[in-house]
Formats: C-alpha cells, structure tokens, sequence
C-alpha cells in the first residue's frame, strides 16, 4: 500500500503543472537555436530546445530525433521538419525510459511546418488516481489536463503534412488560436493515441483528409452521438481517408510528342509510346487509371505558360473527382518544365506534393538551338517530330518548316533553348560566347530559373532523375559557329558544315548526357531538390527505365513488378498531302486508317500504330517497329486536285553518337471525288523503304446471288441457291479464287459451283476473292434465313381472366402473330394475342384464329362455340385446320370449361373436358385440398385402361396442333 500511494504522490507532483520552461533546466539540458540551424543523422534531447524568433531550424529528412526523461521544444521562431516519403523524420521517445514525456510548444511567433514525418510516444496527462478493485492506474483528467506532442500555445502557423501521429497520449492540443493563424493537418494518420486532436480554443482547425483508424471515420462515444471519442472540441475532419496509405493521385506529364488526338480524343503518347511501361508498371502495382493515376494531354506546341494554366485546371478536376487536396507529378522531359511552371507561378493554390522531373532540360537544350535558328531537327525523335511539322506547315499554308516554328510559332521549341553559354565563335579562337550576348535568348526559361521563383519549389518535395550515358560524348552540348548571312535563318550563327554530317559532327561539341539533354542541365545544380538519381538511360528510353524509382519516390515502397515491352527504335510514317485520304495495309494484311467500304468507319489492326483520323487537315499514319515487307497504300479522294504522299522510314543510331536515318519514297496523283488508288512501298532489311509500282495492286471484289421461293422480312420459305460472283479490277491479274465459311471462319472452302442449303434457321455465310497477284478481299457476311414451316396453335383456360387464350409458336423461335375474327353472327371479339368471349346462347358462332410467323406461314382454325349458359362455361368443337391453304383432316376435337368461384373471386371448381380422335381427358380441381385429379382414357377402350393421376395446385390443360394433329397438354 505504502509503494502505491508513494507512485501516486510522484505523479501528481509530475503532472498537476505543464512542462517547466528551459530555463528550469541545467545548463546541459538546454540548446538554444539563434540562426539558421540544420540537423540531420540522429539527434537526442534531453531537456529544452528553445527556437529563438529570429531563428530557423530545419530537421532534414532520415533524421531520427530521440527525446529522454521530460523534454521541450519552445518554438518561438521557424521549425521545418522535411522527411520524405522514401526517408521520414522519426520523432520519438527514449525506448529505455518509458516514462519519457516530450512536446513540441508553438508559442510567439512560432512558424511549425512538418512533412512526411512519424511521431510517437509524447503528450502528457496532468495525474492519475488508483483504482484499489483493478489495481491500476487510469485517467481522470479533463482535456484541459493534457500536453499535445504538437502544443499550441499561439503563433503564426502550424501545417502538417503526411504525419503519423501514433501511440502518444495526445497528439495535437490546441489552445489561444486566433483567426490570423493557420492550424492545418492534411494527409495525416492518427493511431493509438489517447487523444488525437484536443481544442480548446473557440475556432475552427482544418484536419481534413486524415485516417483515423477507420474507414467510417473518427470513432463517436456512442452510436447517436454526434461526439468523438479522441476529437475534442471544433476541428474540420470531413473528407478523411478510406485507407490508412492513401494513394495521392499521380498525374503523369509528358515532353513533347507525348500527347496527340486520336479520332477526336487526346490520347497519351501515340507515337514512340515512351509513357506505355511506366503507366502499366504503376497500375501493376496498385494505382487505378482515372481514380488515382491520370496523365495530362496538352497542346505541347504552345508556350508551357499556356500548358502550366491548363495543367492547373486538370489538378483542379482531379481533386475534385478525387475529394483529395494534393496530387503528384511524374513528368517527362519538357513536362517538368511545364510543372515547374505552374508551381512557381501566381496562380499555384499548393495542390502538388510530389514532383519528380525525368530528364527534364532544366536550364535548356542546345538541340533545340538547332531548330529555332534553323528549322532542323536531329536524332530519332527529332526527325519525327519534323515530318509531323512539316506537313503541318505545309497544309496552313507557311514557306517552310523554319516559317513555322517562328511564326505560328511553336513557341515550346524557343522556351527550350539553354540559359546558359554553349556556342564556340570560330572566328574567335573558338571561345565560348557568355550568355546571352549573341545567343537567342529564353525569357521563359530565365524567368523560371530565377532564384526567387526557385525558391518556390521548397512548397514541393522534388526529385530529378536524369539520364547518364556511360559513353562520355554521348550527347550535343554546344555548337561551333561563324556569322553568316542566311536570311532568317541561323541569325546568331550557323554550325559550320551543318548540312553535311561528316562535317557537322566536327563541329559540335558532345559531352555526359542522355543524347538530348546535357547532364548538367538535368541535375541543375541551381534547382535544389531532395534526390538526383542518375540512370544510364537514353532520353526516350528513361521513362521505361525509372519505373522502379519513380514508385519507390511516391510510395516508399519497392515495386513488385516492373513492365518492359519493346521500345520504340524505328517508325515507318505515312503523310498525305490533300485532298485525298488513306489506308494502309501491312505485309501481314493488317490494315490502319480508313476504311473506304464502311460509313466513316476506322481500320485499328496493326498493334501500336497511331491514325490521326480523316477528319483533321493534318492526315498520317505512324506503325512503331514496322515488320519488314510489302505495304499497301489506299487512296480516296475527298476532291479534285493534285495530291502527294510522303512514306518516311525513320531507323535510330545504332550507337548514341551515330545519326537517325531517314528513307524517304513520294508519290504524287490526281485525285478526283470518291476514286480509290493505291500504291505500294517496300520495307527492306537494310531500314530503307522503296516504291513498287505494281499495275494491280487492288483485290477482287466479290457479289452474291440468292435464289429460292421468298417469304417475308428476309424469310425464304423453301431450300436457297446461292451463287457467288468475283471479278478483279480492270487491268487487274485476275482473279484467283473464291473462298466461303458457314461456320464463322472455322472453315474454309473454294467455291466451285452454286450452293444449295435446305436446313431450316439462320446460317451466317462469310466470302472473300484473291487474285492472281496476292490481293485479298476484305471477307464479307450475308446471312441466309430459311423457314418451311408454319406455326403451330395452342388453345387453354386463362383463369386469371375467365378466357380461352390462343398463343402460336414455330420451330424455330420467331414471333408469331395471332388474329382472331368472327364468321358468324357476333359472339367473338377479336385481339392480337387472345380474344373475349361475348354470351349469346341462341346463336352458333364460328370464329377463325389465325397465326403468321415471320416468313408469311400461316396456320388457320375454325371452331365453334357450343356455349348453352351465359356464365362460368367454354364449350368449343374443332371445325378446319389449315396450314399456308392446305386443308388438313381434322377428327372430331372438343375442349369444354366449367367452373364455379365465390365472393372472393376464389375457384370453388374447374372441371376441363377433352376429346380427341386419339383420347379422352378430363381434370377436376379440388380447391379443398389444392390438388387436381387428371383421369385420361384411350379412344376406343373399356375402363381397365384409364388412367388418373393428382397434382399439386389448379391444373389448366388445353389442347396443342402438332402437323395436322391434336394433344391434350397440361
């Protein structure tokens, strides 16, 4: 007992006052921050950190801060805790001093911003009482009682980040907030603690977008209540996380070529598909495409200005689908350039966590000197963008390509152009001229890289991944230039030799890189960002390569599975010049672009090749990796006039300092409205592409008869001849054969002779010609429909509505309609599927039914109602029956109904009578037991053969023709 009160007495004494100042401290125990301070490694405290309010103390990411005995941060001044995901600061107790206790104390002027960072073991409570019967310890104190291991006691700001708040005693207390500060927990994980969030002050805090242990939510103290077990106070939690590790949504931004319309749609890189592994791997690996993985398409001609205020609205839209505050952004290239744009822009509203650039031109590109000086384009990806251009240029009417680029202008070239010194002046010894006399300058690029805008960045956690070639001279970094006078054209010097490679490579100067960006203006030195990661990686191949990194930066996890299909490495493109459009048809017949026999229908066979579609100025064909061989080239007129076609085999270097290659074939024609024409190029082994003029280079074109005796709605109602008819285009080789299936292409047989098919029901015929040149028909469908039979009647009882119901049915499960009329005086009123029976007992009545199925066949009854009372009774006798006009014998059948029902309109009893010319039946129905007894007789025999039998409920028979002859079915 004495021992207990003796603990008692020592936490009382601990807890009934808030943590002592650092002044109440000894000497060692206390470390005072004056100025800008960094930490990193490991870190103990044991005592008091005062943050002076002229200082900064900034705690670097992997740092593990380990707090002993009772120990204070007084943050007065600016306290930045920058883990990552990859590496998170770890803010905890002395594991072998349990009774640690340790706050973080916001007061002053106290500035708090903590990113991707676990918190555990502080907070504090003010005292315990004992409790005798459980021999315990628990708590009684008010949430007034408590110390947060975030405290706020006043300040300017407190914003968290991506934080674990878990097993502390209270994890974020809140006291003397007022409404110029700013209280933000967004992100967060909140576990374990005994308290999450305490505020006792009178406003609102933003704890939005947080786990709280449950997918429903923060718990409540009971089911009705609208109070929270570990929420105290007012704080905003709506929108919280379903998962512990939510996902921030990943936005992938490609460079330029890495989006393009497809039949009206922006699409994600249809050219080199240099996205396509790098998209899979990340939905391998758990994101789901346009829930939490997006990428934005955009018009990457224009200036990445423009670009950065669309990307801000496809942020916008995906938080808004996503109810999420932040997204991530892996961007390619000029994409990062677009990214940084917007995040160091006016317009940012702190929507971006993560931004990892992937061989992004930082400070620029000296390729792109080449291009905007003197409309050229180098390398692979250069020479496509370039037949792209061009035939752009051509169609809106500009000189050259040159004209283009500087007067639409295609303004992303200029903004990649390097800020820094990269031309040699021959003429001078070949020094480096200094950026940026005599250079074309980047307005864009300087802006961005100012350092007050970079400074913009530390709002984002950034990582570069550039690409490092183990070749040293693997990539342009400069040019050596004279003056000349060329027009417009290389106004600030022309590389001399340029037109001729074994000149041009003279004169350009090659270093580290990934053959498009130089590896000093990927890692920028002047852009700081928390990794660099260098791969060894060409340009387009990087997004494939950083597959892994990029999954480890956003989630801290390694992959569980990477996704390498085939890059890209040569193009075979196809470019029309109006008015015509095309299609193009491989050596394996594969066909891509329009299809001439449809109604505005596309061709989509050959896997990765890129359409524009027919309905843009700009009309061509891209095949990545193109099999080796022939190729067909359709054309269809869409006027009259002259018109050209381009077909351009693109092949990469085969080593990083060798050029692309370009093969280039033309064609020019007349084109007139509606005419096809064709043409045809060759693939060959040695990446060149050649014409061949062949006279016939059409297929056949295959027509087909069908003769027989003709119903309705496509019906023939008797066996069919079916003749096919093929016949080559004129000056054509002839046609080689005819080939058919009646099994869906299962099989294949020639047609030598007309066929005959007898067998009843839809048969699906599939037809194609070759000729005697290799031409082959697109295969056709004609579907034969044959019926030779007429439906059959079947009349029973309705005891729902007290009527006789005539329904038909036929063989092979078409509609068949059913009308009934009166031939005699008028007791029958006739309807499409049943008819009404009207009393006049001193009258024979006739009626006809008739039934017509979907060929025409048709099947009439006469009968006769014999009826004597006016109620609760059907007699009828068969009269005719006929099938498409043919009478058929017909014995003496009658079907006789009588029944009784009381008040409540329930069966009392139904009695059926049945005769036919084969048996007798008759059914009662015993409502008593719910049962209904069936006695049947054979024609013509004593009673030794009848037979009975009960079952279960009200059975109803009726009567069914089958060919001429008469069923009892019940």
């Amino acid at each position: 007992m004495l021992k207990k009160l003796l603990a008692l007495v020592l936490v009382v004494s601990v807890f009934l006052s808030p943590f002592p100042s650092y002044s109440s401290f000894a000497a060692d125990g206390f470390e005072e921050i004056l100025g800008y301070t960094e930490w990193s490694g490991e870190k103990i405290i044991d005592g008091t950190v005062y943050i002076d309010p002229l200082a900064t103390l900034v705690i670097k990411k992997g740092t593990v801060v380990t707090f002993r005995n009772w120990s204070v941060m007084d943050i007065q001044g600016k306290l930045r805790i920058e883990g990552t995901v990859k590496e998170p600061v770890i803010l905890q107790k002395d594991s072998n001093l349990p009774d640690t206790m340790y706050s973080l104390q916001i007061s002053n002027q106290g500035e708090v911003m903590i990113r991707n960072t676990d918190i555990s073991g502080g907070g504090s409570v003010a005292y315990q009482v004992y409790n005798k019967k459980q021999n315990i310890f628990f708590n009684t104190a008010n949430a007034g009682s408590y110390t947060g291991v975030i405290h706020w006691q006043g300040g300017k700001s407190f914003v968290a980040e991506n934080v674990a708040f878990h097993d502390n005693i209270a994890a974020v207390y809140i006291e003397n907030q007022s409404p110029a500060t700013k209280i933000q927990v967004h992100r967060s994980r909140f576990l374990n603690n005994e308290y999450d969030v305490l505020n006792v002050s009178t406003g609102s805090v933003d704890f939005r977008y947080n786990w709280w242990g449950d997918a429903s939510g923060p718990q409540k103290r009971c089911t009705t209540c609208s109070t929270y077990e570990k929420i105290s106070s007012t704080a905003d939690i709506a929108d919280w996380a379903k998962e512990e590790y939510t996902k921030d949504p990943v936005l992938v931004v490609p460079g330029v070529l890495g989006s393009a319309k497809k039949y009206g749609n922006w699409v994600l890189d249809p050219y080199l598909h240099a996205y396509d592994n790098l998209y899979n791997s990340l939905v391998s690996n758990g994101y789901t495409p346009e829930q939490n993985l997006f990428f934005f398409a955009y018009e990457w001609r224009n200036s990445n200005q423009e670009s950065a205020r669309a990307l801000k609205q496809k942020i916008a839209d995906i938080k808004a689908q996503a109810h999420w505050p932040k997204v991530d952004i892996v961007a390619h290239s000029m994409g990062g350039l677009v990214a940084r744009q917007y995040e160091e822009s006016a317009e940012y509203v702190d929507d971006i966590d993560q931004l990892i650039t992937i061989g992004t031109p930082q400070n620029g590109s000296p390729e792109s000197y080449a291009t905007w000086e003197g409309g050229e384009l180098l390398d692979f990806t250069g020479f496509i963008l370039k037949s792209i251009l061009k035939q752009e240029a051509e169609e809106q009417g500009f000189n050259n390509l040159f004209d283009y680029i500087r007067k639409r202008p295609v303004s992303s070239i200029q903004e990649l152009l390097p800020v820094y010194s990269y031309l040699y002046d021959i003429d001078a010894d070949m020094q480096l001229r200094e950026y940026p006399h005599n250079y074309p300058r980047n307005n864009f690029l300087e802006a961005l890289n100012n350092p007050v805008s970079v400074e913009k960045l530390q709002k984002v956690e950034l990582t570069k991944i550039v690409g490092l070639l183990d070749y040293d001279k693997s990539t342009r970094t400069g040019f050596e230039v004279i003056d000349a006078s060329m027009g417009d054209f290389w106004e600030h010097g022309y590389p001399l030799g340029f037109e001729i490679p074994v000149l041009r490579e003279q004169h350009i100067r090659r270093g580290l890189g990934d053959i498009t960006v130089p590896l000093d203006s990927a890692r920028s030195e002047n852009i700081p960002a928390e990794y660099l990661i260098a791969l060894n990686a060409a340009h387009t191949d990087l997004p494939t390569e950083a597959q892994k990194e990029v999954f480890h930066t956003l989630t801290g996890r390694l992959p569980s599975k990477e996704v390498r299909k085939s890059l890209v490495t040569n193009m075979l493109m196809i470019s029309v010049y109006s008015p015509v459009d095309i299609q193009v048809i491989s050596p394996s017949n594969k066909r891509v672009g329009k299809n001439f026999e449809g109604d505005g229908a596309i061709y989509d066979q050959i896997p990765g090749a890129y359409y524009t579609g027919y309905d843009t100025q700009n009309e061509f064909i891209t095949i990545p990796n193109p099999e080796d061989g022939e190729y067909t080239i359709l054309t269809q007129g869409t006027g009259a006039g002259e018109y050209r076609i381009e077909a351009v085999k693109i092949t990469e270097g085969t080593t990083p300092t060798d050029d692309a290659k370009e093969s280039l074939v033309t064609f020019t024609g007349t084109a007139s409205p509606d005419v096809t024409e064709e043409k045809k190029i060759e693939l060959l082994p040695d990446d060149t592409v050649v014409s061949k003029e062949d006279q016939d280079s059409l297929p056949p074109t295959t027509d087909i008869s069908l003769s027989g005796t003709q119903g309705t709605n496509g019906w023939y109602i008797g066996d069919v001849t079916i003749t096919l008819f093929a016949q080559d285009n004129e000056n054509g080789s002839g046609v080689e054969k005819t080939e058919y299936s009646i099994d869906n292409g299962a099989t294949w047989s020639v047609y030598t002779e007309s066929l005959t098919r007898s067998q009843e029901g839809i048969t699906t015929l599939q037809y194609f010609s070759t000729d005697k040149q290799g031409n082959r028909e697109a295969a056709k469908t004609l579907s034969v429909k044959i019926d030779k039979t007429a439906p059959e009647a079947k009349m029973v009882f309705d005891p729902d509505t007290e009527r006789l119901v005539i329904t038909g049915t036929d063989n092979i499960s078409q509609t068949v309609s059913v009308k009934t009329i009166e031939l005699r005086s008028s007791p029958w009123m006739g309807f499409e599927n049943s008819f009404s029976w009207l009393q006049n007992p001193f009258q024979k009545k006739l009626t006809t039914t008739t039934l017509l199925d979907e060929a025409g066949h048709k099947t009439q009854i006469t009968f006769e109602n014999r009826k004597k009372s006016p109620k609760y009774r059907i007699d009828i006798r068969l009269q005719s029956l006929s099938y498409d006009g043919v009478n058929t014998p017909l014995p003496e059948t009658s079907l006789r109904y009588q029944w009784q029902r009381d008040s409540k309109k329930q069966y009392r009893s139904f009695i059926a009578y049945i005769d036919t010319d084969t048996e007798s039946l008759v059914s009662h129905y015993s409502p008593k037991y719910d049962e209904t007894l069936i006695t049947k007789q054979p024609k013509g025999s004593d009673t030794s053969s009848m037979t009975k039998e009960k079952l279960p409920g009200m059975i109803v028979p009726g009567i069914l023709t089958e060919q001429g002859k008469i069923h009892p079915v019940y």
